[in-house]
């Protein structure tokens, strides 16, 4: 990815009062490592387990929930994906590009309370519409901040203080249209 991106993205980041790092090469194990980590743990939750079995094997008419058919294979990439269907279902396939190009980074704010967080989805936000502007694909990655332990380890790509709210992976999308996901109808969520 340029640099001239990168700047861009880190720029839309601060412009609402959180900060974006940029992960290098010598530092991308911590997150892999972390979201190795993460998806171990998480599978080790019973309850983790079922929410996710109840989330990704609901009737196609109940208008929510999340397809399997719109994940992504868990296959082995730099920075592994959180794995949406290990009860089974279909999945699409990762592609031959899984994470040639790919740049990860973390969004990040100097205090951890609700206007941190807040101002951590703004800016979640902002690079992500920065970098669709761009023709880049992006992918949020949250279960390597779900959880305190793997959290704690994502401090040791910033600078010191920081607080790890999100991670992201951004590169070039594959070619063609995203997949369809299930939404409820407008009128089943707000009331007019």
């Amino acid at each position: 990815m340029a640099a001239e991106v990168c700047a861009e993205l880190v720029a839309a980041a601060r412009a609402q009062g959180a900060d974006l790092q940029l992960v290098g090469d010598g530092e991308l194990a911590v997150l892999a490592l972390s979201a190795v980590r993460a998806g171990a743990l998480r599978m080790a939750d019973p309850g983790y387990r079922a929410e996710l079995a109840d989330w990704t094997h609901r009737p196609p008419w109940s208008g929510d929930g999340v397809d399997t058919a719109g994940t992504v294979r868990a296959v082995p990439r730099r920075v592994p994906v959180r794995d949406f269907a290990p009860f089974g279902g279909p999945t699409l396939a990762a592609g031959p590009d899984t994470d040639r190009g790919a740049r990860y980074a973390v969004v990040f704010t100097e205090h951890d309370g609700p206007g941190d967080w807040l101002r951590a989805g703004e800016a979640l936000s902002a690079v992500l519409l920065t970098a669709v502007g761009a023709g880049l694909g992006t992918a949020p990655i949250s279960d390597v901040t779900e959880l305190s332990v793997t959290r704690d380890e994502l401090r040791r790509l910033l600078p010191d203080g920081g607080y790890p709210q999100l991670a992201v992976r951004v590169g070039h999308a594959p070619p063609g249209e995203p997949p369809r996901t299930v939404r409820r109808l407008f009128e089943e969520v707000l009331e007019g």
